[in-house]
């Protein structure tokens, strides 16, 4: 459509009044007392309250009654009025744009990191919304302003689900994509990822399917993209996740970062398979391969030799990059 559309479900959404609401972009319903539903010939569908909806994917935002109004202004402040407006660009002078990334200098390596934290220490006036927070959580997507422009955010989540691709996240990341491409809102996507769920390992023909069409969009899209990657881009992951193979504009990694063509442990097994199996302690051996393969052949440094980084950073710089590159493009 030429305009972002909103609907609000507040109470019983059945029949064709449901499928109404899904036309629109974005649906915001009630916790606890709002249902959305087809009729089936038994009737409507018990199970659809508003949790429901958003673990699949149809509810974009699940508020409590006296949180709609703020929710529904807050997310107006990042969207367009049409397609032919383009984003409003605020005054970024009330945040510094070279304000350093002290979490992000924090958070650097860990394991275990809510990928919110960083979006939130990144932002304009550490400010951004996020979009489907109930569905596939091992992917944040959201919009936020860096230096005053509004930038859709697709980011893996490490704390959930190690931050890996199933079909759901691959929907959700291509939703966004689509939306922002269609109103002309640059994208930004956080990396750090090692590959497919194994989750999803009964229905690959529906995995290949999401995973196409993740790059398809990435591919298609005519909006500035920047990729950052903040920690693992591993086998698929490296290609699906904005890279410059399939459109990405510039893509920065982390000094720290992890970039591979396979994950250390397939690497492991491939290359040193007869080494570990006669050593005296095979899962020893595993790992110090697994270690050496990390350590030698995922730096960023090679991967920028190869064409995959444009640029390697420090963590705390990230926030100025990021915006340097909206300016820039």
């Amino acid at each position: 459509g030429d305009i972002p559309t909103i609907c609000v479900i507040e109470g019983n959404c059945f029949g064709l009044c449901a499928t109404i609401a899904g036309l629109f972009d974005f649906v915001i319903m009630t916790e606890g007392d709002s249902f959305a539903s087809v009729l089936t010939k038994e009737g409507p569908v018990s199970a659809n309250a508003a949790l429901r909806c958003g673990e699949e994917g149809f509810a974009t935002f699940l508020c409590k009654q006296d949180e709609i109004a703020d929710t529904i202004l807050h997310f107006l402040d990042f969207l367009p009025d049409s397609v032919q407006s383009g984003t409003e660009n605020y005054d970024g002078s009330q945040d510094e744009f070279n304000r350093p990334s002290s979490i992000c200098d924090q958070l650097q390596g860990e394991t275990l990191y809510d990928v919110r934290t960083i979006l939130t220490e990144l932002a304009d006036g550490r400010d951004w919304i996020e979009l489907w927070a109930h569905y596939a959580p091992e992917l944040v997507t959201g919009f936020s302003r860096f230096g005053g422009r509004v930038v859709g955010i697709i980011a893996n989540q490490r704390a959930s689900g190690d931050g890996m691709l199933t079909i759901k996240a691959c929907k959700k990341a291509t939703a966004m994509i689509d939306f922002c491409d269609a109103f002309s809102i640059p994208l930004l996507t956080l990396t750090d990822c090692p590959g497919f769920s194994d989750e999803d390992s009964n229905t690959q023909g529906d995995l290949i399917q999401a995973s196409s069409m993740l790059a398809q969009a990435f591919a298609s899209s005519n909006v500035p993209k920047l990729n950052v990657i903040i920690g693992r881009a591993y086998a698929s992951a490296l290609m699906l996740m904005n890279s410059k193979q399939i459109g990405a504009d510039y893509v920065y990694a982390w000094d720290t970062a992890g970039i591979s063509m396979t994950t250390p442990e397939i690497s492991a097994l491939l290359t040193e398979h007869e080494i570990i199996q006669t050593a005296d302690s095979p899962a020893s051996k595993r790992a110090e391969v697994i270690e050496t393969y990390r350590k030698n052949a995922c730096s960023p440094v090679l991967a920028a030799q190869y064409g995959f980084v444009d640029d390697i950073i420090p963590a705390a710089q990230t926030r100025a990059r990021i915006i340097s590159f909206y300016q820039m493009i």
